[in-house]
């Protein structure tokens, strides 16, 4: 799956280069190997060959330390912003094009934990989809730990709240067995 959204994520990327991304996920470890996977596939044209596709699909500017990669041109907000949840945003980055959580939650202890799923969910709507633009894309993906995690209540908001009256969602659940 995450292998999948990265793609889809370099694509957007190469597509607006000047639209601002927006990527998490539960631990700077996973943050990282996604940082390292999408510089892979623009520097190593003998197995990706994107410059074929996207000519001016060049990095121009990268921070591992904060997790940016600019893309065609240097500016204020990267085209892909890449951090974990516990991780900083003031001032950092928006998102105008697309917002990806991936396995937002650590695993099973924090979603029997009520206590830390307040604790995500309130980070991720006062962190991350605070800096959603109008417009702008959401994918979320992760592994349904409990009915009462974040993907969840991102589920019923939509589904309930007049304040998404009108937005187009769809959701695929996939059984692990």
């Amino acid at each position: 799956k995450s292998t999948l959204a990265m793609f889809f994520l370099i694509w957007e990327i190469c597509r607006d280069p000047d639209a601002t991304n927006l990527y998490s996920s539960y631990t700077k470890d996973v943050v990282d190997i996604f940082y390292n996977g999408i510089l892979e596939v623009f520097q190593d044209p003998d197995t990706y060959d994107l410059l074929t596709i996207f000519p001016k699909a060049t990095v121009v500017a990268t921070n591992a330390a904060i997790g940016s990669i600019n893309v065609g041109r240097k500016t204020r907000y990267p085209s892909v912003m890449l951090r974990a949840i516990n991780q900083a945003l003031n001032g950092l980055a928006d998102a105008s094009g697309l917002i990806l959580i991936d396995d937002i939650h650590s695993g099973i202890d924090e979603a029997r934990n009520p206590e830390l799923l307040l604790k995500t969910w309130s980070t991720i709507a006062n962190n991350l989809l605070a800096r959603r633009k109008n417009g702008t894309k959401h994918i979320w993906i992760g592994t349904r730990w409990s009915i009462y995690d974040a993907i969840s209540k991102r589920i019923e908001m939509i589904e309930t709240e007049s304040a998404y009256k009108g937005w187009r969602y769809k959701v695929v659940n996939v059984p692990a067995l």
